[in-house]
């Protein structure tokens, strides 16, 4: 099947979602819809291409750190919580004198909600920053190959052009 940019902006358009196609989409409205480069090349779209697929990226990479510093302090604050449930409790045993379950179950129980909700924080946080960093590294890793690709794909479209130039002026 021969490459052309007309098709291929179609399915980038069916398949915007992807990082691949985003990118695609801004070459082509960019540098080929607008025309007027004489040195158009496979090189320069590669790099275009390149450019614009790392802005997606980057945009889809933004909320990363975010996960990552939640599933790592997380687990502290419910520590933290947790720390001061069992100060509390120690306390109360003081005022009381006794430490009898009515007096420290109250903050037992604050301590254990603190541990709990430091958990139920973090690890779903965790889960995200995986999936999430994992996905964006191989929707990298596509995009990158289908960049190179674009890059040869592209020179041979031109260079096939540019040989149905003559024989068009020729046969004129």
């Amino acid at each position: 099947r021969n490459f052309d940019p007309r098709t291929l902006s179609g399915e980038a358009r069916r398949h915007s979602a992807a990082f691949a196609s985003r990118a695609y989409l801004y070459v082509h409205r960019e540098l080929l819809e607008r025309g007027g480069d004489d040195d158009l090349n496979g090189e320069l779209i590669e790099r275009e291409y390149n450019r614009a697929a790392a802005q997606h990226l980057s945009k889809a990479e933004r909320f990363l750190p975010f996960l990552a510093t939640t599933s790592s302090a997380a687990p502290f604050l419910g520590l933290l919580g947790t720390v001061m449930g069992i100060i509390s409790a120690f306390q109360r045993i003081g005022i009381w004198g006794s430490a009898n379950i009515a007096v420290v179950a109250p903050s037992i129980a604050e301590a254990l909600v603190a541990t709990a909700l430091g958990l139920f924080t973090a690890i779903p946080a965790l889960v995200g920053y995986n999936f999430f960093s994992n996905w964006i590294r191989k929707e990298a890793e596509k995009t990158e190959a289908f960049g190179d690709d674009l890059g040869f794909a592209f020179d041979r479209f031109l260079k096939a052009q540019n040989r149905r130039a003559p024989l068009r002026a020729e046969t004129a």
